[in-house]
């Protein structure tokens, strides 16, 4: 004789959390872009001050140091045709004097603040991931 083992189990708010997961999923792609640009915003900001900081030819490359967020992640660009001296600024150079002393991948400005801003990157991922799961599900 078979038994019967099955339960029904019923999820009251099922359709609003559905609901609220298509909401989600409709915002998430400019709400990513959103909070990537956000961090990049801060790595840019202070770096450019940084760079400024140093004067001379990173004070001069400091200005072309730009942020921007897409889906996959955030982006901080810099140099560009009108600043071709952005590299030696950043990194210097061995042969040539108007270029503090070549450090490797070090960096001077730009790549510091990376790696100094890593704890307020993330702080500033967790906000923006609190804030987008909040706006699908608000209680």
């Amino acid at each position: 004789m078979a038994v019967d083992r099955s339960e029904t189990i019923r999820w009251q708010g099922l359709k609003e959390f559905r609901l609220a997961l298509k909401e989600l999923e409709l915002n998430l792609e400019r709400d990513l872009s959103r909070s990537h640009k956000a961090v990049a915003d801060v790595v840019a900001r202070k770096a450019r001050a940084k760079g400024a900081g140093l004067g001379s030819v990173a004070a001069k490359a400091a200005p072309s140091i730009s942020a921007s967020g897409v889906q996959l992640g955030a982006r901080v660009v810099y140099g560009g045709a009108e600043f071709p001296f952005m590299y030696g600024a950043e990194f210097g150079a061995i042969r040539y004097p108007q270029f503090q002393p070549w450090l490797g991948h070090e960096g001077y400005f730009l790549f510091p603040t990376i790696r100094e801003t890593r704890d307020e990157t993330i702080a500033i991922y967790a906000a923006e991931l609190e804030r987008i799961t909040k706006k699908a599900f608000p209680d």
